[in-house]
């Protein structure tokens, strides 16, 4: 009995020490741009994770009854009461990484942000480009869903061209060599710069309702004291 032991401890540990010399010679022939490109992206969902808290941690602005301020050329509403944001902002500087064949006349960038609760549930977010020279239409969207919890590479990509549908792709599925870097590209240059600005228009609308909270208690304050007096 004790021999069948031995036997399976020395093969455990031989397969454990096969298993780390494979993953050394592995990184040993990754060059220093792979290398780089792997260190960046990790880098990228990690921020890209931490504005997503961001974001569920400003889910009080779903209950708000009457959103009638927003920052400068955005809006937000409540889609669904108690459920779901939707915001509005001209896109000029947030655009998806695509080659575009005509000029653009027209941007904007639409995010829906869906709650359960105090949990950020959904993230639905649609690119669109008009030329109206061209006639043309394009709806770069993605989903991703449990995005706190969700990989980055699990959100789907979809496009819409003068209403005809092409096939969808996971972001997982973008190349991202030291050439065509597109998974680091959609996220370095679109998705997290998305994502802030987001967070940014949620956080002051949010800042600006609840300032004009405080001056209507204050005004309905000083007219009862001065009913008073």
């Amino acid at each position: 009995m004790g021999k069948y032991k031995l036997e399976a401890t020395l093969v455990l540990l031989v397969l454990v020490s096969t298993g780390a010399t494979l993953a050394a010679i592995d990184k040993a022939f990754r060059s220093a741009p792979e290398i780089q490109l792997i260190e960046e992206d990790k880098a990228l969902d990690s921020e890209i994770q931490k504005t997503l808290v961001e974001i569920e941690k400003l889910h009080e602005l779903k209950n708000l009854n009457n959103l009638h301020m927003s920052p400068q050329q955005t809006k937000v509403r409540v889609q669904t009461p108690g459920k779901c944001i939707s915001v509005d902002a001209h896109s000029e500087n947030h655009e998806m990484p695509i080659v575009k064949s005509a000029p653009v006349d027209y941007k904007s960038q639409n995010i829906q942000l869906c709650f359960e609760k105090s949990k950020l549930t959904s993230i639905e977010s649609a690119f669109t480009a008009i030329s109206q020279t061209k006639r043309e239409k394009t709806v770069n969207s993605l989903i991703h869903r449990d995005p706190v919890q969700t990989a980055v590479n699990d959100i789907v990509l979809s496009t819409v061209f003068n209403e005809l549908s092409k096939d969808t792709l996971r972001v997982g599925d973008l190349q991202n060599t030291f050439t065509q870097p597109m998974r680091i590209a959609f996220k370095r240059d679109y998705y997290l710069p998305h994502l802030r600005n987001t967070a940014y228009i949620m956080r002051r609308t949010l800042e600006m309702h609840k300032q004009e909270a405080v001056k209507l208690n204050r005004k309905t304050v000083n007219h009862y004291s001065n009913y008073a007096q």
